[in-house]
């Protein structure tokens, strides 16, 4: 029932004024209003959604199949990351002095220590974060 409650209460704008049909596979929900309200928390809910025309509808797990679906854990895939190797890091690293741009950067950034967006670590080039690699690096086909 409290589900019952957060629900309509989340859609009123919509639900008010409307007669609307609650689908569930909770056979003691349908007869909720005909038994004696015994504790406070029930006493609550059904003031909580005494004002609305709605009516319960019990309907089978197996033949409710939305709600069924929407009640069952998601499939979780895994994916692998890719971390490069500290050798193949060195290797990009190398690939710098090769690169007639990239050098001209580093050089900028070893004189001034500034360079748009540009960080020079003492062995590896970034731009905004990331890893530069230089475009006629092999690492380009293999990323």
């Amino acid at each position: 029932m409290l589900a019952i409650v957060f629900v309509v209460h989340k859609w009123q704008p919509y639900l008010l004024g409307r007669h609307f049909k609650i689908i569930t596979d909770h056979r003691n929900l349908k007869f909720f209003h005909d038994q004696r309200i015994s504790s406070l928390e029930q006493q609550k809910w059904v003031s909580k959604v005494l004002g609305y025309d709605y009516e319960i509808i019990y309907r089978q797990g197996v033949e409710n199949s939305a709600a069924d679906a929407l009640s069952r854990e998601g499939e979780y895939y895994s994916y692998a990351i890719y971390s490069p190797l500290f050798s193949s890091i060195a290797d990009i690293a190398q690939e710098y002095a090769h690169d007639s741009d990239l050098s001209l950067i580093i050089e900028r950034l070893k004189s001034s220590h500034q360079a748009l967006n540009f960080v020079y670590d003492g062995s590896l080039l970034r731009h905004k974060g990331r890893m530069v690699v230089p475009s006629s690096s092999s690492w380009c086909h293999k990323i």
